[in-house]
């Protein structure tokens, strides 16, 4: 049902026209159905490998185009300090960045 549920245009809303980049671990709950659902929908998925600092991150956003992305705060924080200090803004087909925990 997780996989169904990624699909649609109020979850996740993958589909061919996407690409979504996976940055929590393949362990956690938020991972568990994104390659299924990416390939029942047709989505390209990439995955950062073992480099998922700010830089590293937001240059494969880039090249590989991404539209959609799931992460822990703590990836999207060291993303954001990156683009700051080296005035650096993702494009316009970034749609969501999802987080994986609650932020107090």
């Amino acid at each position: 049902m997780n996989n169904v549920y990624n699909g649609l245009p109020d979850a996740l809303g993958l589909s061919s026209m996407e690409t979504i980049l996976a940055v929590v671990p393949m362990f956690h709950v938020n991972a568990w159905g994104i390659p299924y659902a990416s390939a029942m929908c047709g989505t390209k998925m990439v995955m950062p490998g073992a480099r998922m600092d700010g830089e590293s991150l937001f240059e494969l956003m880039e090249s590989e185009e991404v539209t959609l992305s799931a992460g822990v705060p703590t990836i999207w924080m060291m993303l954001l300090t990156y683009m700051k200090e080296n005035n650096k803004k993702l494009g316009p087909r970034i749609k969501e960045c999802s987080k994986s925990d609650k932020i107090s």
